[in-house]
Parts: C-alpha cells; structure tokens; sequence
C-alpha cells in the first residue's frame, strides 16, 4: 500500500470517494424501497433527511479511516467496530429514545455523531428547517474530519 509514490491522504481520499459511492448505492435503494415498499411520505423532509444522511455517511466512513489507522492486523476490525459502533449508537440515542435515559448519559452523547443525528431528524420531523439544524450537521461533518484526521496521521499498512 505505501510503496506507490503517493501521499497518505491521497489513499484515504480515494478510499473515502470509493467507499462514499458504495454507501449512497445502498442509501438511495433504501430509501426508494422504504417509499415504494413501506408507503413512506417523505413529505418536504426528504431532502432535508437526505442532507442529514450524507453528513452521517461521512462521519462513519471517517470514522472507519480512524479505526484503520489503529488497527494493528486484519483480525482487529470485527472487534473493534462491534465496541466501537454498538456503545456509541446507545449514548447517541439510537437504540434507547433519550428520554429513557439518565441526564449523564445524555449529556455523554455529545461526543458521537449518532445523537447529533438522531437530535437533527428529530427536529425535521417535527417541522423545523434546514436553518435550525446547520449546527448539527457542521458537527457531524467535524466529527468525519476528525476522524479522518486521526486515520491519517496514523495509517500504517497491516500486519499480514
């Protein structure tokens, strides 16, 4: 992987863009589906939902260039996304609805983008604009650089 003369943010770039097409190739299906399938009215929100979606797709897949830049083998990334992903999607509020939930738990899940997420198609949903989530999807979108940051900075080719 690093015997090419390119830099380490061009692989992770290229892997982003790649990764990037795969995961709106399986967004838009799904929300096709859920339309066509489910008789879901997406109603003014659907481009306001899709608009959140982007900025989650790339904070996860920055978050998946940080994970592969501490992953010391090929046998890491199993583990790692499974006490990684399933912890933070419960503090950010996606398996338990917030208000279920302890105020420190609560407040615990600011520091993942699923409850920026979660807080911003709250507040589509209830009829809110676009305006009023910017905040939301600027950290989300941070989250994704520093993810991608931290990937970079530590990227090395695995141990076969």
């Amino acid at each position: 992987m690093f015997t090419q003369p390119v830099k380490e943010w061009q692989i992770v770039l290229g892997n982003l863009i790649g990764n990037m097409t795969l995961g709106l190739m399986q967004l838009i299906p799904i929300m096709i589906v859920l339309k066509i399938a489910f008789e879901l009215s997406w109603g003014r929100e659907f481009w306001a939902l899709s608009l959140i979606l982007f900025a989650f797709l790339i904070a996860t897949l920055g978050l998946g260039v940080g994970l592969a830049g501490i992953m010391k083998n090929k046998f890491n990334p199993m583990l790692l996304t499974a006490t990684v992903v399933v912890p933070s999607s419960i503090l950010g509020g996606s398996f338990i609805p917030k208000s279920m939930m302890p105020e420190i738990v609560n407040r615990l899940g600011n520091i993942v983008p699923q409850k920026w997420v979660m807080d911003a198609s709250e507040k589509i949903l209830q009829g809110k604009s676009i305006d009023e989530i910017l905040i939301n999807l600027v950290v989300i979108l941070m989250f994704g650089i520093a993810f991608s940051t931290f990937g970079v900075k530590f990227l090395k080719p695995l141990n076969e």
